[in-house]
């Protein structure tokens, strides 16, 4: 840059000379001035160009941390305003350990968030249904899971419940209950309606009664939702269905498991006399909704209604 400028300098003032003083200084001091002007000029008008092709460089790589992500290059580098070049902080080792410590302790926090947030909803998922409404009553679209819970998916077994009692049993075996009990209750509860504190159905749900479990037999089919047997119901008017997974049932002396995959029970809250209630019972080749009666001892499904 400044081989460029004393040439120029040189060149110029050559031109205002007189042929007879060419060797010799120049004598006049105001255009040595003028040339030198000339000259300054030109060489901050070169050295601003190159100051910002420096600039755009630096922004350019500058860019490129941000789309890797590189933060802390970012954060621990600056342009140099005299330059225009990428210049690191003091201390850039410093400000580097120091930005990624923050990093890490931002990621788990962040961590911390999605985890609770999945935990949420999770939570949601187990606790709330959109139902569907069925010849005028509106079921879950899930059998109930653990005690206040539903089942992941429309096709999940869920638990077993004896009649007017708020304890799960598994669907498979071993069998153990939502208590970690492992020994069948196989003693009669107490009480002519499920009462509402015994009542396994999330909150805004309860057990149908018995003229809701009527309402769903007549129109019905023997199918399967990924690859689970089950039956759906149909509504007579609009077409809506509602999936109920067969899912067997548990033995009312012992707990054993029956008819898994070959059809269910689902209990309705209402009793026929002091030993039996009236549930909805269904196989591949029948249904019998609410007509006929079973052990309150025995392990039935739960198909929630709304309330």
């Amino acid at each position: 840059m400044k081989k460029i400028k004393i040439l120029f300098i040189v060149l110029f003032a050559f031109s205002f000379l007189k042929p007879n003083y060419a060797q010799n200084t120049f004598r006049d001091e105001q255009t040595m001035q003028t040339v030198i002007g000339v000259g300054d000029a030109i060489g901050n008008a070169l050295n601003r160009r190159a100051i910002e092709r420096n600039r755009q460089r630096s922004r350019e790589q500058l860019e490129q941390w941000r789309r890797q992500e590189r933060w802390c290059d970012v954060e621990c580098h600056y342009i140099n305003p005299n330059t225009g070049r990428l210049q690191a902080v003091p201390n850039i080792n410093w400000c580097l350990s120091d930005c990624r410590r923050r990093e890490m302790d931002e990621r788990a926090v962040q961590n911390a968030n999605q985890q609770q947030m999945q935990r949420e909803a999770e939570l949601a998922n187990q606790t709330q249904d959109v139902g569907v409404v069925i010849n005028g009553v509106r079921w879950a679209t899930r059998n109930v899971g653990a005690p206040g819970t539903f089942a992941p998916r429309p096709e999940s077994a869920g638990m077993f419940y004896q009649w007017n009692r708020n304890v799960g049993w598994s669907s498979t075996n071993p069998m153990i209950n939502s208590n970690s009990g492992t020994v069948w209750n196989s003693y009669n509860s107490t009480g002519n309606t499920w009462e509402r504190a015994n009542d396994p159905c999330p909150q805004g749900w309860r057990v149908p009664t018995r003229k809701e479990i009527q309402t769903l037999g007549n129109v019905n089919q023997w199918t399967t939702l990924n690859g689970v047997n089950g039956r759906t119901f149909t509504d007579r008017n609009t077409g809506n269905t509602v999936f109920f997974p067969a899912v067997g049932w548990r033995d009312n002396t012992n707990g054993a498991l029956n008819t898994v995959s070959a059809g269910a029970h689902y209990w309705s809250n209402t009793l026929s006399d002091t030993a039996v209630g009236f549930p909805l019972f269904f196989f591949s080749t029948d249904v019998d909704a609410g007509f006929n009666a079973g052990y309150r001892t025995t392990g039935f499904s739960v198909r929630c209604v709304a309330e």
